[in-house]
């Protein structure tokens, strides 16, 4: 519901953003009932969840992605830094998210997108319209993020961090126990994806377990 709230206040100011809503939970109901409260409808596309290979066309064709993490407020569980975020930079898009758990560690403010404090609709939205208005900014911000996937996140770069901490040599052919070719072959197609400039903006909706 928060980033719904977010998109409405920025839809309010640039008519022309749709967004793409992925996933499913226990607060779909409540985001469904929200929509048509507000007249979002056509301009928000709950799609549930989705298998893998959906997920990534519908971010590779969208211009942000937005996750708006907040503490359990049931327990004050802290989410850690979602995959879905890095996944989002890994095809070069501009990520909006808050300032919560280990999302500072991947997501630099005013670099690779924006960060806003947990609640913070109306911050949310104002970073959605800069966004949307500059695309000379998405681009800006997206290939700093596709450069800081690579960089720290890719396969190859956990790889070479863990031999190091064992002591291994990272240029070496060493096969750890688990790392098998399947996810090292995920893990690169993510890295690899390509950006379309579309007007959607992709959101992760799924909450803290």
């Amino acid at each position: 519901i928060i980033v719904l709230d977010a998109f409405r206040r920025a839809a309010e100011v640039c008519p022309g953003l749709t967004l793409d809503f992925i996933g499913s939970g226990p607060l779909l109901p409540a985001a469904r009932q929200y929509c048509q409260a507000m007249g979002l409808e056509d301009r928000v596309v709950l799609h549930g969840a989705q298998p893998h290979a959906v997920v990534r066309q519908t971010v590779a064709a969208a211009d942000i992605f937005l996750q708006h993490s907040v503490l359990e407020p049931e327990t004050d569980a802290v989410e850690g830094l979602p995959v879905a975020i890095l996944e989002a930079m890994a095809c070069g898009l501009p990520v909006i998210a808050t300032q919560h758990g280990g999302i500072p560690d991947a997501v630099s403010d005013g670099a690779t997108g924006y960060l806003v404090r947990e609640g913070d609709t109306q911050a949310m939205g104002d970073r959605i319209v800069a966004l949307a208005r500059s695309e000379a900014l998405r681009r800006q911000f997206g290939e700093a993020g596709w450069q800081a996937a690579q960089a720290r996140f890719s396969w190859e770069a956990e790889r070479a961090a863990l031999l190091g901490l064992l002591g291994l040599d990272a240029d070496a052919n060493a096969v750890l126990p688990g790392a098998g070719a399947n996810r090292s072959d995920e893990r690169g197609s993510g890295v690899g994806a390509t950006r379309q400039a579309t007007a959607s903006i992709v959101a992760d909706p799924n909450p803290i377990p």
